[in-house]
């Protein structure tokens, strides 16, 4: 064997090992964790966030009809009735799809504690939300970004004010949304902003004035 073939079978070994090598890592790399949902922290005052009453929501949603999926979060609460705007509400509604039975259920969430599904047909069917990696935004959050984009403001030459936030899916893009509304009784005038519930972007505010 000439001094060039020593050469190649040289090479030859030394790719075999990097490729071994590179074999092992991916066959034993740990796989990545799950991504799981994380709701805000610190639920204050007896209110709650939509994510922390989502569990609850979803098992008696499960017991329904194990195909049910959301479909809608919503809830609107007063600083008038003792709670900060930012301590969560005292109840969340959520609503859930089943396309098995084309049925919608809605289930109320207080303190941690649904109701029995209230179940009505659908008309035609719905595009429930994709909530396993899509939904990082939790009301908090969305609470915060109003706030700081003119809801402060808007607030402090009211008197009789109401927040309602919904989290809905946008046909066609499958993107979720968070709209949240700061509405004033007295005058009628409101603020409302849409929010990316995955990235945090803020999308759209309108006022009135």
């Amino acid at each position: 064997m000439n001094r060039f073939e020593w050469i190649l079978g040289g090479l030859l070994v030394v790719l075999l090992v990097i490729v071994g090598g590179l074999a092992f890592m991916l066959w034993y790399r740990p796989a990545a964790p799950e991504m799981v949902i994380q709701p805000a922290e610190a639920l204050l005052e007896g209110g709650q966030t939509a994510l922390s009453a989502l569990a609850a929501a979803s098992n008696q949603a499960k017991g329904w009809q194990p195909d049910a999926q959301l479909l809608t979060a919503t809830a609107t609460w007063s600083a008038q009735d003792g709670r900060s705007y930012s301590s969560g509400a005292a109840s969340w509604a959520f609503t859930y799809y089943s396309p098995g039975e084309t049925a919608v259920a809605q289930i109320s969430v207080v303190e941690n504690t649904p109701s029995p599904p209230l179940v009505s047909q659908a008309d035609i069917p719905l595009t429930p939300m994709d909530i396993s990696g899509g939904w990082k935004i939790d009301s908090p959050q969305a609470v915060t970004q109003i706030m700081e984009n003119g809801g402060a403001d808007f607030l402090s030459n009211k008197s009789s004010t109401s927040i309602s936030l919904s989290l809905n899916t946008v046909g066609g893009n499958g993107r979720m949304e968070w709209l949240v509304s700061l509405f004033d009784e007295q005058s009628e005038d409101f603020i409302a902003m849409r929010l990316d519930a995955t990235s945090g972007e803020v999308l759209e505010i309108v006022q009135n004035p």
